[in-house]
């Protein structure tokens, strides 16, 4: 079988499925005759995410194919004192609760997660990821993302349409007006938590829905 290209799938644990089920992409690669490479990172943030992005830089050639679930602006990063690595704000949240850290500085980066995410999420949308996507442009690699819930915050204040804020990008799904990937999942009964996140057996079905987008960016 003569391959075209690799496709590689970067996101949170809406990358990732279950043990005995594919994730969407991997049916995807198969459908379009790309080698597959998957890299969930289940409790990631955005900012672990484009990490794991230009880990892999030296690997990307024209033809490949990069599917990008970016995870909650809400789940910001943080790097305690000493530590040479960023962690997700995921594991500060009481159920997953991380000792690790004062209270005080525990709550500080939540606060800022749930109140003032839009200036971190600014740093990667507006700043760090567009030379990216350019130099991905130039070499052939394509790519499409989604944004994975409306939880976009600036002073308190919740801010609509993250596909408007950061309309500069290139390639965002846009599912309607003001939602995102989780809600369009739960819209069509495709997130009933059974498989992963997602309802057990949709997985197929997904790949033709992200096929569909696709080419609707690069026909």
């Amino acid at each position: 079988m003569e391959y075209n290209g690799t496709l590689y799938h970067f996101g949170d644990s809406f990358a990732t499925s279950c043990e005995f089920e594919s994730i969407f992409t991997e049916h995807m690669a198969k459908e379009l005759s790309m080698h597959w490479r998957g890299h969930g990172l289940p409790g990631g943030c955005n900012e672990q995410i484009f990490s794991e992005i230009l880990k892999n830089l030296h690997k990307y050639k024209s033809g490949d194919l990069l599917i990008i679930n970016w995870s909650y602006f809400s789940r910001i990063s943080y790097c305690p004192f000493g530590k040479d690595k960023i962690d997700s704000g995921n594991k500060l949240y009481p159920v997953n609760h991380d000792n690790e850290l004062s209270d005080k500085y525990r709550n500080y980066i939540l606060d800022t997660a749930i109140n003032m995410n839009y200036d971190n999420a600014t740093k990667i949308f507006k700043s760090h990821l567009p030379p990216l996507l350019e130099y991905f442009d130039k070499i052939g690699v394509q790519y499409i993302q989604t944004f994975l819930s409306n939880d976009l915050f600036l002073e308190g204040k919740k801010i609509d349409n993250p596909n408007i804020v950061f309309k500069e990008l290139k390639n965002i799904i846009s599912f309607d007006d003001k939602h995102g990937y989780e809600s369009w999942l739960d819209s069509i009964g495709w997130k009933n938590e059974e498989c992963c996140h997602y309802t057990s057996g949709i997985q197929i079905d997904l790949s033709k829905s992200f096929i569909e987008f696709y080419m609707n960016f690069y026909q």
